[in-house]
Parts: structure tokens; C-alpha cells; sequence
């Protein structure tokens, strides 16, 4: 199967941006580090993180992550116009 392995780090969590986003000018979704296929699996490699604080970006990292493994459910951040 695709795997995906991601580095979490508190710097990689407050400087990615781990939601895809949908682009309605473009009509694209965008491509975050973390690659999601159906049938695939995601390895978060925890062996590089330290103590250190997680910015608003980093906390909305986080819960997406706590969000996503509890439910096994992909959301997507789908801005209206």
C-alpha cells in the first residue's frame, strides 16, 4: 500500500499547513505534506519532538491531526464566497 511518513516536529506543525484547502479560483485542492489516498496509510514519526510551543497554526495542526485519527475522516477546509 502508499505510505506516507510525516515528521511531526513543533516546528513542522506551526509552519505547514496540514488541511487541504480547496482553491475556488482555481478549482483545486490544495497539497499539503501529509498525502491522503484512500487505502493508504499515514506514518506520524514522533521520534524528533521536543517541548516547545505550538502557535495558532501549530494548535489548529494539532487538533486536525486529533481530529482526523479519531475519526478516520478527511475534512476539508472549503471556503464560500
Amino acid at each position: 500500500p502508499y505510505v506516507c511518513v510525516y515528521k511531526v516536529t513543533v516546528n513542522s506543525l506551526n509552519n505547514d499547513k496540514l488541511i487541504p484547502t480547496f482553491n475556488p479560483d482555481t478549482e483545486k485542492i490544495s497539497s499539503p505534506p501529509i498525502t491522503y489516498l484512500e487505502g493508504g496509510l499515514i506514518v506520524l514519526d514522533e521520534t524528533n519532538l521536543d517541548t516547545g510551543k505550538l502557535s495558532e497554526n501549530g494548535m489548529t495542526n494539532f487538533s486536525f491531526l486529533t481530529k482526523t485519527i479519531d475519526s478516520q475522516i478527511l475534512t476539508l477546509d472549503y471556503p464560500y464566497n
